[in-house]
């Protein structure tokens, strides 16, 4: 179940690292990422139905849309790819 979760967070990884803006704030290295992105990129994802933590906790969706936030991704062992990829395709709208 690990190696799931964490084979996921990596296919996280390269599809964040490969989005102009997204930046990975720490190397991916078991099931979380962390990675900073514009606050209208989270908004987009939240809509979207994604399910993940701001940084600090206390981050509002609400304010500038360029902003850059960082965030929390944790994958599981039920992360499948589809949900990697939909996730991706949210944030880089």
């Amino acid at each position: 179940m690990a190696r799931t979760a964490n084979h996921m967070a990596a296919q996280l990884s390269r599809g964040l690292a490969a989005i102009p803006g997204a930046y990975l704030v720490h190397p991916t290295q078991a099931n979380m990422v962390f990675a900073r992105m514009a606050r209208a990129r989270h908004r987009r994802a939240m809509q979207g139905g994604a399910t993940y933590y701001l940084m600090p906790m206390d981050t509002s969706l609400e304010g500038a849309d360029d902003e850059m936030l960082a965030s929390r991704l944790v994958c599981s062992w039920s992360t499948t790819t589809s949900d990697v990829d939909q996730f991706l395709e949210l944030v880089r709208a």
